[in-house]
Parts: C-alpha cells; sequence; structure tokens
C-alpha cells in the first residue's frame, strides 16, 4: 500500500483492510490503522480512473480530528496537497498545487465532529460523534451538518444513519460496512466474512 509518510517507530499497528464494493467485489481503498499514544492515525490509499490518492487522518486520544492530510497524483493534471488541521474551534486548511499554496480559516460548527470521503474516517468520526455527545458530523469538503441516528446495536456493532448514508462501526470506530447516498453498498475485507453480511443486510 501506498502512503503519505513513513511508519513511524513509536506507531502500533493496529488494524489493516480494504473496502470491496458488493456489487462486483473491486477494491476502492485500502487503509491502515495506527496507534500514537492513545492517538490514531489513519492512511489510506485510493486509486481511480484518473490516479491515486494518498490520505492521513489524525484522531487525538479523545477520539477527535486534529488534522487530516491529502495528495492527489495523476498523469493528466498537477499534483494537489490539501492540508486540514482543526484547533480551538476553527478548521485551517492549505491548497497547495505545485508552489502556489492557498490557505483559509472557517469556523467549525460547535459540538460536530468533523469528517472526510474515506470510510475508515467516517467510521471513526461517527463514533466520536456519539462518544463525545456532539451526535453529529461536520463535512469538511462540502460545509454540511449531519445528524447521526443510531439504527440498532448487535454484538458490538452499531448501525448509523449518518445524512443519506448508511455505517455499520464496531466499537473502535472502524467502518465494516456501507450504504452511500446512491444506495452502493461497500464491506470490509479483513479476513471476516460479517462484514459482507452487513453489506446485504436490507
Amino acid at each position: 500500500m501506498r502512503q503519505l509518510h513513513p511508519v513511524g517507530q513509536r506507531e502500533r499497528f493496529v488494524r489493516r483492510g480494504a473496502y470491496r464494493r458488493l456489487v462486483d467485489d473491486k477494491v476502492i481503498e485500502q487503509w491502515t490503522l495506527h496507534e500514537l499514544d492513545g492517538a490514531y492515525l489513519a492512511r489510506v490509499d485510493r486509486e481511480d480512473a484518473n490516479g491515486f490518492t494518498l490520505y492521513e487522518a489524525l484522531f487525538d486520544a479523545n477520539g477527535w480530528p486534529v488534522r487530516f492530510n491529502e495528495e492527489q497524483f495523476s498523469p493528466n493534471a498537477t499534483r494537489t496537497r490539501l492540508h486540514r488541521l482543526f484547533l480551538d474551534g476553527v478548521m485551517q486548511t492549505t491548497m497547495s498545487q505545485n508552489t502556489q499554496a492557498d490557505a483559509q480559516d472557517d469556523a467549525l460548527p460547535a459540538n460536530a465532529v468533523p469528517t472526510d470521503w474515506p470510510w475508515i474516517v467516517q467510521g471513526l468520526a461517527a463514533q466520536a460523534a456519539l462518544g463525545l455527545g456532539g451526535g453529529q458530523v461536520f463535512e469538511v469538503s462540502t460545509g454540511e451538518v449531519w445528524p447521526i441516528a443510531v439504527i440498532a446495536r448487535h454484538d458490538g456493532v452499531q448501525v448509523v444513519r449518518v445524512g443519506a448514508r448508511r455505517l455499520w462501526i464496531d466499537v473502535v470506530g472502524v467502518t465494516l460496512a456501507a450504504e452511500d447516498a446512491a444506495g452502493e453498498r461497500i464491506y470490509l475485507d479483513d479476513g471476516s466474512s460479517k462484514s459482507k453480511v452487513y453489506a446485504s443486510v436490507e
């Protein structure tokens, strides 16, 4: 798996997996999760028709997002870097293309946990929102705030609705299966058969 930065000596491996589409079993994301002094660092590698995107998300020991880093690689486009830092109720965003960089600060909505497109990040953010009492997430790319509703709990797995999506998340917050706004299902391929079963549930 490609990654933005190498694994540090103090990082402890927690889990790895890949998300596959239920309809054709195609891998859409690969990820690893490491722990560092109680904080979680998720790394994501996503390939598409235009190239690939590498991603990192750091969550502190309380489960709150600290930073999201993203870098897009495409042979036919300018290399783009996106860095988001969450500090004292403010999201600091820096976008870089070649030698050009633009930065801006935006106030974070109160009691909303920042989230982003990788499925592993969506699960961790949803778990943080439920555990920290705010019960809602803030999508950094669109600026939308979505309440989280717990639909069901079974065997340590929570089924939650976030806007038009459904997520099956475990006690850590790892997304085991999901349904997106268009109705497409994905499941976690990590050697467990249950994730595919969750993705097949109506």
